[in-house]
């Protein structure tokens, strides 16, 4: 089922659409340089590749992080922003899934469990929101247990800011993220691990498919600028079809970050995507590509394209709420 959901006529016009969009709104904003973030922004990165060419305007870079290896690090005293990363409604919390997600290992989490008088079966029981959010009160306001979290996230801090100085984080030349979007808690945590530093630094900004209804203020994370304009829309709703079908990497999710001579490179995750689903990963990025050089070499189809975007964008919501059969099938078994 999946190459029928690749050549939907909707997949690839909507990401077409949208890095166009980038690039164009980029270039009259005076952004130099743009960080396309792994890895829901890969294939992004691919098609602004080939639209713009070799000798494009813009510097294109693709940046190593994910929501799980920004948040240790952007764990400080002066904010209770991330937070919200740890306690997400919807998704497993326990105690060790809370702990994991700070990057905690299971020797540290071992020794906390003893600290906090909790039994290896009590570490792994759901908890409730309510309940949660008392462990995580308890973890933080217990002088032996936070000692410990603040000695772990400031190493985490400290690789992670040496992998942004690398990148070219700190350097004058005006950047901004690309990814995917939602509710801008990965750009609000680079935001706080960057105001950590003791060098000046540009706030974030970023280019976002679409943002949730309850995203985060520029105060907190910078500034955003979405491709559909509405929070809250069907896109930011059905967020896992767009991350899963539209939006497919070729590498795993990258969990933090480790110092390998003078460099910083980024370790990843297992792999957990089936062999099918790889291969649909890598038959989108090839056919996206292509799609993108027939636009960046043909006129008329670049015309053509800019014409259509609110049709485009009519499409993709149909998908969205009312899949063909088929496309159905494609989605579900991902």
């Amino acid at each position: 089922p999946y190459p029928t959901l690749c050549r939907s006529g909707i997949v690839i016009p909507f990401l077409l659409a949208y890095v166009s969009w980038v690039l164009d709104h980029a270039k009259r904003h005076g952004i130099q340089r743009l960080y396309f973030v792994a890895r829901d922004a890969e294939i992004m990165l691919r098609v602004a590749e080939a639209l713009q060419g070799e000798s494009g305007p813009i510097e294109l870079r693709y940046l190593y992080g994910s929501r799980r290896a920004w948040l240790a690090p952007s764990i400080t005293p002066g904010s209770d922003d991330w937070r919200r990363l740890l306690l997400i409604p919807g998704q497993a919390s326990s105690r060790h899934d809370i702990a994991a997600r700070m990057g905690l290992d299971a020797a540290t989490q071992d020794v906390l469990s003893q600290q906090l008088s909790c039994s290896s079966e009590e570490g792994f029981r759901h908890l409730p929101h309510d309940e949660a959010i008392r462990f995580l009160d308890d973890l933080m306001s217990d002088a032996s247990t936070s000692a410990l979290i603040a000695s772990l996230v400031a190493r985490e801090r400290e690789v992670a800011l040496s992998y942004f100085r690398q990148e070219g984080l700190f350097e004058k030349t005006p950047w901004a993220l690309v990814d995917a979007g939602w509710s801008l808690n990965t750009q609000a945590a680079l935001k706080r691990i960057l105001d950590t530093a003791e060098i000046a630094h540009q706030t974030p900004r970023g280019y976002y498919l679409a943002l949730a209804r309850d995203h985060l203020r520029q105060a907190h994370a910078g500034v955003a600028h979405p491709f559909v304009p509405k929070a809250g829309s069907i896109f930011s709703r059905r967020r896992v079809i767009i991350e899963h079908c539209f939006l497919p990497s070729t590498h795993a999710t990258t969990r933090g970050y480790r110092k390998d001579g003078s460099c910083v490179q980024p370790i990843f995750g297992s792999e957990l995507r089936s062999e099918a689903e790889l291969g649909y990963s890598a038959m989108l990025h090839e056919a996206a590509v292509v799609a993108a050089r027939l636009c960046s070499t043909d006129q008329r189809i670049a015309a053509a394209l800019n014409e259509h975007v609110a049709e485009i964008l009519s499409n993709t919501e149909a998908l969205l709420r009312h899949p063909h059969e088929a496309d159905a099938r494609a989605m579900a078994s991902f």
